[in-house]
């Protein structure tokens, strides 16, 4: 048998043997970025390929070498290799060890190192590492109607709260911080119970209520946006949830003297009606709860939806309520299921306070030169105004206006007279549209006098049912 010879290259220029060399390749991400969140489950390791894309007829031989801050928690496995000739590629797993780093960034290096077989180092490949050491957090899941719709008859019961749950459905061994925020139309109408809260550790889910405040709104469609952010335990806002919300609020009205017809669909539930009452007036019902309703309560409520008279009435037996107002303003009658359902029929009626019937009003001894005399004079919605203005004893008036406001203080009507002698200035049949005080102004320069006298028969109101058989 022949002696086995080494393979060696002759270089012609030299004159010297020089051993064949293979060519290091080595492919991975770069850079290799780990990250970690204190408490978690050590991060994986990054995995690099090294591999002779050189010559396959000898060996390959490699090292690593680690630098930069992270050089004490970084490791190779293997830090060093032989890729044999026309041997496979081989892996190299990058790993690092962050327990105990504080929060924040860090940096390194691995390189991989050719070993030459003649001797000394060939190519290097070069990978920075990244690591970044952040606060653990859990992940905030939130479920619930969207949107969130809410109807509101004026003058009954507000909604009822909608319900949202709050759950991590992310890292268990950490708390999770979560803040409600409100906007829209509605801002200042609904409110989050609780606004802010935390889930502890493996903790249950929790409920947010959305509540609404529709009281005092009138009729349309309004809008609103619940916003509920995670608050991570690192600082700054993870995921955030949006929930829009929508409210229609329908306010039923009568005036006094029709007669409402409404039903209790469930035990609980309401219906509600709004009507104009003035100070002084008495409200006069006579009520019919249906044979299906064993009990019925029946409310006066104010704008506020504050309630100033109740009674609860039996079904199947007519009741006969009255009610004096205290206030001027809007009130609404509201029917209560509490035991049976069925239909109701009210016949409204009522008796009118003094100072809105017709009376005479004096205005005595106004000076020379005066310019203004005016009268309050209590009115009902339905009334009609019928006014006389009169000269008297003498009076001498030029461009005398006599002008009639509302309890707002907005004109319902003027008109200017030229009156130089004992001429009766007319107001006639002017209707009135609202309840409360209204005023009647008399303008001009009076030259010389010694009375005015404002005889007034002014409201005629327009009168409700006297009685009217529920069963007819």
């Amino acid at each position: 048998m022949r002696p086995f010879t080494a393979l060696l290259v002759l270089s012609l220029f030299s004159g010297t043997l020089v051993a064949a060399e293979g060519t290091l390749t080595v492919t991975g991400t770069n850079p290799i970025n780990f990250a970690w969140a204190n408490g978690d489950p050590l991060p994986g390791p990054a995995v690099l390929t090294a591999s002779n894309t050189g010559d396959q007829t000898v060996k390959l031989d490699w090292i690593t070498a680690i630098s930069g801050t992270l050089a004490s928690r970084l490791s190779a496995v293997p830090s060093t290799g032989s890729i044999p000739a026309f041997g496979s590629p081989q892996t190299i797993q990058v790993y690092v060890d962050p327990v105990g780093l504080a929060v924040g960034n860090y940096t390194g290096l691995v390189r991989v190192v050719h070993k030459l077989n003649g001797g000394g180092n060939g190519n290097v490949i070069s990978f920075n590492v990244n690591l970044a050491v952040t606060v653990p957090e859990g992940t905030l899941s939130v479920t619930g109607p969207n949107p969130i719709a809410f109807a509101y008859d004026a003058g009954g019961i507000p909604p009822d709260p909608v319900v949202l749950t709050l759950s991590n459905s992310g890292n268990q061994t950490v708390k999770l911080d979560w803040i409600t925020a409100i906007s829209g139309t509605l801002a200042s109408r609904i409110t989050a119970v609780p606004a802010t809260g935390s889930i502890p550790p493996s903790g249950s889910p929790q409920t947010v209520e959305i509540q609404i405040d529709p009281i005092g709104l009138a009729n349309g469609n309004y809008t609103g946006l619940v916003t509920i952010t995670h608050q991570m335990n690192g600082g700054g806002n993870g995921n955030i949830f949006n929930f829009n919300v929508t409210l229609a609020v329908t306010k039923k009205s009568f005036a006094v003297g029709d007669t409402l017809l409404g039903s209790i669909d469930a035990e609980d539930d309401s219906d509600a009606a709004w009507f104009d009452g003035l100070k002084g007036m008495t409200l006069l019902l006579k009520i019919k709860p249906g044979d299906g309703i064993e009990k019925m309560r029946v409310c006066i409520v104010d704008e506020f939806d504050a309630v100033v008279k109740s009674w609860t009435l039996k079904g199947g037996e007519t009741h006969n309520k009255q009610f004096d107002l205290e206030d001027s303003g809007f009130f609404a009658l509201r029917f209560e299921g509490k035991k049976g359902t069925g239909d109701y029929k009210v016949l409204t009626d009522r008796k009118l306070p003094d100072r809105a019937k017709p009376r005479t009003f004096t205005k005595a001894e106004p000076k020379a030169g005066q310019s203004l005399v005016e009268f309050k004079i209590g009115a009902l919605a339905g009334a009609i105004v019928n006014a006389n203005v009169f000269p008297k004893g003498g009076l001498l008036l030029t461009d005398i206006t006599v002008t009639l406001l509302d309890p707002t203080g907005a004109v319902v009507n003027i008109t200017a007279y030229k009156v130089t002698s004992l001429v009766a200035v007319h107001l006639v049949k002017v209707p009135l549209t609202l309840n409360g005080d209204y005023t009647l102004r008399v303008e001009g320069l009076i030259i010389v006098g010694d009375m005015v006298t404002v005889p007034i028969a002014p409201f005629q109101p327009v009168l409700g049912i006297a009685d009217v058989d529920l069963d007819a």
